[in-house]
């Protein structure tokens, strides 16, 4: 989006940062349904351990629960490091585009 070459303008400039804000509102709605997902996968897996009221049931889908709450896992910490990287790259754009001209 930005010309190499030239310093970019200010419509660059809103285009970009446009650009990165609609990423950063993507990644966030990830982020919190991964998250909602893998805790309510964690709470699935609770209920199965002893001591709890279906853990005679751990042999037949107790373990195949848990076996799932490990891709959710994996999917949030995904989700979360690309808000966190996508924040990132907002927050060095931000500081070396708009810190002097506006």
């Amino acid at each position: 989006m930005l010309d190499i070459d030239d310093s970019p303008d200010h419509e660059e400039i809103a285009a970009v940062l446009g650009n990165q804000k609609g990423r950063i509102t993507h990644w966030k709605k990830r982020s919190f349904h991964s998250g909602l997902t893998f805790l309510v996968m964690v709470g699935l897996t609770s209920l199965f351990l002893a001591g709890m009221p279906i853990h005679s049931l751990w042999e037949g889908i107790g373990k195949y629960i848990l076996l799932s709450t490990y891709p959710a896992m994996f999917w949030a910490l995904y989700c979360v490091m690309m808000l966190w990287g996508a924040h990132s790259q907002h927050c060095e754009f931000k500081k070396m585009y708009t810190s002097g001209e506006r």
